[in-house]
């Protein structure tokens, strides 16, 4: 059995606060219609326990805590006022949660931000319960903007040298191969660069792989754990 991998990273927890506090209101109407967009994929039922893995200004906790009895956020930091918060940092080593603890699990742009996302993607399958749910977002690193943004010799603010920027450069293909390592993917949406036009092209030809893979910011995955 080939031993998991993880290294305790010493990060600044007061950086990360500083930069949240400067952008609290553009990260809460982010934080806002990421929420909106994995909602839109959940399945219309009661849930047991939710668990939202990364949580950042507690946004989407809120949001679930009207379709789960219970609500658990997981963050290196506390930017909630939820007392339902467990502070650990996810590249520290194994979820602090016992085997299929939750029946629905979100996880919206945080996987980029890791240095172990594999690992971590194992063990979200682990604590996710046989007919549970898990959606998950992951950036489009080769959209348009950005696109034009390296042409043009521009910085892109998430990759910097920053302990919390994003550590990977993917494409919307390879998001979905990576999800498929370890779940099933049931339904798939996009959030869509922030531009009345493009965003209603972008919806109505979004069956066309070259349009997603140019216009959209991020995808959302709904998934069920592999049998």
């Amino acid at each position: 059995m080939q031993e998991e991998i993880f290294m305790k990273l010493d990060f600044d927890c007061s950086a990360v606060l500083h930069k949240r506090s400067k952008r609290s209101e553009g990260r809460l109407s982010m934080e806002d219609k990421r929420s909106n967009i994995a909602l839109s994929l959940i399945p219309r039922r009661k849930f047991r326990r939710a668990l939202d893995i990364g949580c950042g200004l507690g946004v989407m906790l809120e949001k679930l805590s009207q379709i789960s009895e219970e609500v658990v956020g997981l963050d290196i930091v506390n930017n909630t006022e939820t007392t339902k918060l467990i502070l650990f940092d996810l590249n520290s080593g194994k979820l602090p949660f016992k085997d299929e603890s939750f029946d629905l699990i979100v996880c919206t742009e945080v996987l980029e931000h890791l240095c172990y996302p594999h690992q971590v993607l194992k063990e979200i399958s682990r604590i996710l319960t046989a007919d549970g749910y898990f959606v998950v977002s992951l950036p489009n690193s080769y959209n348009i903007i950005d696109l034009f943004k390296i042409i043009r010799g521009k910085p892109i603010p998430e990759l910097d040298f920053d302990a919390y920027g994003h550590h990977v450069f993917t494409s919307i293909e390879q998001n979905l191969n990576f999800i498929k390592r370890e779940f099933d993917i049931i339904d798939l949406t996009y959030y869509y660069i922030k531009h009345k036009y493009v965003s209603k092209f972008a919806k109505r030809f979004s069956y066309r792989s070259i349009v997603n893979r140019w216009l959209a910011y991020s995808v959302f995955a709904l998934c069920k754990k592999r049998d």
